[in-house]
């Protein structure tokens, strides 16, 4: 990628109009043309103040001119005295993918710079539209079916069962997973077709994007549909087709741009000879899932639901799935506000834990200061029991001495007690 001949204007530089014009080159092999990326409802090949033209005396359509006579539009950012505009080079036409290219182009009024050039980095989130099921009412039975999409558990594990309800950077490898019920008399399920358009209702809105058409992948877009429509033996019910995350290219200005549609059409057999796998003109896997069908049809008729009798054999249904997606900028400053409230909420939880901690060390001194209080007054009231118990038996002593006195000065006890003594003297 090259970016050659910049020069650029302001309004307010001596009366001259805003005019921002450069030489793109873009890298060989990338067959899209180059778009603005902070303005993707503009369509460079035909607005007049937003111009990305190819030079017509380049036969190889590489080289391209660019003019932007308008800067409120196109993404232009005036700061610090420079003009900022960004700009992508798609390496397929209508849609986004990891391997495309970004170049962001400053310049001032008297030089010109080239700051800087990178892989493209998006981020996409599927919202809970990403996962539909539902019920066709078809003779002879009930047919239930749901559509979902799934993204890998691990990197290259080549597992697929996280359901994707959250940011999904571009290039993140995803599985859309087609599934009938085998209650009723359809046994075998064929992926038709799977369309990307920025329309709910309308799967070929203008920038529409077919992955898989008549059961076979899109041959251009091989590097983001990485596998044929498949099945395994064990599951003849269910079709998967893997696949990576990206963004359209150019969106319908009616349409929010970043709001995607993932339209799918089902064929649901009886016979396992109906939904068998075909061959396909491609290269890497010619073996697709489904085959032509026979030119001995039932004619069609059309039903209240997303499903359309084929026969008393076949049928096929359709549904979508939402997937919400959004430019590197909007996911950073969403990451950043996020980042933000988190960081708001970590300092609550720790003010919190700084109060948690506090009420229980006062907890803790208010429970040592009741138990010092507790002992202290069972301390003394132990001391009082000593004391009265001590002052009884100093009583106790005193009246037993005085009654003893008593008696010794009594003379009858007197003689009693030599009686006494003398008696033991005999015996002895």
């Amino acid at each position: 990628m090259q970016v050659a001949e910049i020069r650029c204007s302001f309004s307010g530089d001596g009366g001259a109009p805003d005019r921002l014009s450069a030489r793109l080159r873009k890298p060989p092999g990338f067959r899209g043309d180059p778009l603005f990326a902070d303005d993707r409802q503009v369509i460079p090949q035909l607005d007049s103040a937003c111009q990305i033209r190819a030079d017509p005396s380049d036969p190889d359509r590489l080289i391209y001119s660019l003019l932007v006579t308008d800067f409120s539009r196109c993404g232009v950012l005036k700061r610090d005295g420079f003009v900022n505009v960004r700009l992508w080079f798609p390496q397929l036409p209508g849609v986004v993918m990891m391997s495309d290219q970004e170049v962001i182009i400053m310049c001032k009024p008297t030089q010109a710079t080239v700051v800087e050039e990178r892989v493209a980095a998006f981020a996409g989130r599927v919202p809970s539209g990403g996962r539909v099921s539902g019920v066709v009412e078809e003779s002879p039975g009930r047919l239930e079916y749901e559509v979902g999409l799934f993204r890998e558990n691990s990197p290259n594990s080549g597992k697929f069962s996280v359901p994707v309800d959250e940011p999904v950077p571009i290039g993140t490898r995803l599985q859309l997973l087609t599934r009938i019920s085998t209650d009723a008399a359809w046994k075998y399920a064929e992926l038709l077709e799977v369309t990307v358009s920025g329309s709910q209702t309308d799967p070929y809105a203008p920038g529409f994007v077919q992955l898989v058409q008549d059961s076979c992948r899109n041959p251009e877009l091989t590097s983001i549909v990485l596998t044929q429509p498949y099945q395994t033996a064990e599951r003849p019910h269910e079709v998967r087709l893997t696949l990576e995350a990206f963004l359209l290219g150019q969106a319908d200005g009616q349409q929010d741009a970043t709001q995607l549609w993932l339209h799918t059409k089902v064929l649901a057999c009886a016979r396992k000879d109906d939904c068998k796998p075909a061959f396909c003109l491609d290269l890497f896997q010619p073996s697709g899932h489904g085959r032509r069908r026979r030119s001995a049809r039932a004619p069609v008729t059309d039903l209240p639901t997303t499903a359309r009798s084929l026969s008393s054999n076949l049928t096929s249904f359709g549904d979508n799935i939402g997937i919400k997606v959004v430019m590197p900028e909007d996911f950073y400053v969403a990451a950043s506000r996020m980042q933000s409230s988190c960081s708001s909420f970590a300092v609550l939880i720790s003010l919190m834990g700084c109060f948690l901690a506090i009420s229980c060390g006062l907890l803790c001194f208010l429970a040592v200061r009741l138990q010092r209080s507790l002992a202290a007054q069972k301390r003394e009231s132990l001391d009082d029991v000593i004391f009265r118990h001590m002052r009884q038996l100093e009583r106790e002593r005193e009246r037993v001495r005085k009654l003893h006195h008593e008696n010794l000065s009594n003379p009858e006890y007197a003689t009693d007690t030599s009686t006494i003594s003398a008696g033991s003297v005999a015996e002895f």
